[in-house]
């Protein structure tokens, strides 16, 4: 099988760094927001959730934002980070299946992240915004349903996730990370787990 991974809060724990990352960009240009105001636009890629909290009209603006966002990601981000299951768990998968990487987080962060936990060479592919194909979850999905003609996992810890997975026919299976169990359930994931260490039982169901 394909199992498509999602990055942020599905294969490692970063949610409180990605809030503490957004509220001391926003605030190094004067704008006050706090974490219960950003969290609810996570999910797009760093400028879409600028736009979305701050409008289009000052894109200079923006853009100095969206390079603090990176920047503190690339530095005092990698450290707040953990991973949610040790590199082993993602080099048995590998012996197995297909792994490719798709994250709305920079392609520089991303994978000086997987280089310094070991975990950077188990990926077929690393699909980021700055890649055209990277910039639609469903685009994503479609097209690697397309290429490899057999079954598509994608595990996810968002809403959006899920409904994405079902648009492009693709199995889904949801893992509480920066959305709580019971909100994911309400999105009807084809299946939903706590832990990365209970997928492989699920990929056995899912092999029949």
């Amino acid at each position: 099988m394909v199992l498509v991974f999602d990055f942020d809060g599905t294969i490692v724990d970063s949610k409180k760094m990605n809030l503490f990352v957004f509220e001391k960009s926003f605030k190094k240009y004067g704008f006050s927001f706090n974490c219960s105001q950003i969290e609810p636009h996570f999910g797009p890629s760093a400028k879409k959730v600028i736009e979305e909290l701050i409008g289009k009209k000052n894109q200079k603006i923006n853009k100095k934002i969206e390079k603090e966002v990176d920047f503190l990601k690339r530095t005092v981000g990698l450290k707040m980070m953990r991973l949610r299951a040790e590199p082993a768990f993602f080099q048995k998968l590998k012996k197995h299946h297909c792994l490719i990487l798709r994250t709305n987080a920079d392609r520089a962060s991303t994978i000086k992240y997987l280089r310094i936990h070991k975990i950077f060479n188990l990926w077929q592919k690393i699909i980021t915004p700055e890649d055209k194909l990277g910039q639609s979850k469903i685009k994503t999905l479609q097209y690697l349903k397309d290429r490899f003609k057999r079954p598509i996992v994608y595990i996810g810890d968002m809403k959006s996730d899920i409904k994405s997975a079902r648009t492009a026919g693709v199995v889904s299976v949801a893992i509480a990370g920066w959305e709580k169990e019971k909100n994911l359930r309400k999105a009807k994931p084809d299946f939903l787990i706590n832990r990365l260490n209970k997928l492989p039982k699920i990929l056995k169901i899912i092999e029949g």
